[in-house]
């Protein structure tokens, strides 16, 4: 039902974020349009509690597939599938510190290679740039989200709405448009992301140890 030129925005909470990675990676799922998949509190990497053989096949072959379309060097030999996939950007939203379900270290795509460092970002909730209404109040400020609050918490729905819509809008430029979740000083590259990553994870620790 969708046009050639319609964009597909997906977004997906917890495993909700996975299942949309996992669903590119099916035969029968149509990639090329899908411009971004924004995903909160998700663990990419594995599952949080490895318990379930199932479950850590799935998440073996879908990040071997992510991977490959990643990383490849020469695309020329790629598949249709894979060179769609390559383009999609994906936004990783961790918690942080309030999430106990869901480690930082989990969430990020970028590190382990499930997304290009061009396209992809893997942030904590507290380092997501305010949008310009949040800005020009000075009662709000940055903060990490538990498991559940990083669904409706304002101040991270603002300009993640914020994104989606100019995305949908022109999706030619969508690497502008993330670039006003990062943080002023900040551009989109594998160096920043493993900053912003160690960063948190070295936040994480110290709100742990108090």
């Amino acid at each position: 039902n969708y046009g050639k030129s319609t964009p597909i925005l997906i977004v997906g909470h917890s495993m909700g974020g996975f299942v949309a990675r996992a669903a590119n990676t099916m035969r029968n799922f149509n990639t090329t349009n899908v411009e971004t998949i924004v995903t909160l509190s998700t663990p990419h990497v594995q599952a949080p509690i490895g318990i379930d053989r199932v479950l850590n096949r799935l998440y073996t072959r879908v990040n071997t597939i992510w991977n490959k379309a990643v990383t490849a060097n020469n695309t020329s030999h790629q598949s249709e599938k894979l060179k769609a996939m390559r383009k999609v950007s994906i936004v990783s939203i961790a918690g942080g510190s309030r999430d106990p379900l869901v480690p930082t270290s989990l969430t990020d795509v970028v590190r382990s290679e499930l997304s290009s460092p061009e396209l992809g970002v893997s942030i904590m909730s507290s380092r997501v740039e305010l949008s310009q209404v949040h800005r020009q109040d000075p009662t709000v400020r940055k903060a990490s989200q538990d498991h559940l609050s990083i669904l409706w918490c304002n101040q991270l729905l603002h300009p993640i709405t914020e994104y989606l819509y100019q995305v949908a809008k022109n999706p030619k430029r969508k690497i502008h448009h993330l670039k006003a979740l990062l943080p002023k000083s900040s551009t989109i590259s594998r160096e920043v992301n493993e900053v912003l990553g160690n960063e948190a994870r070295r936040r994480e620790r110290a709100l742990m140890r108090k």
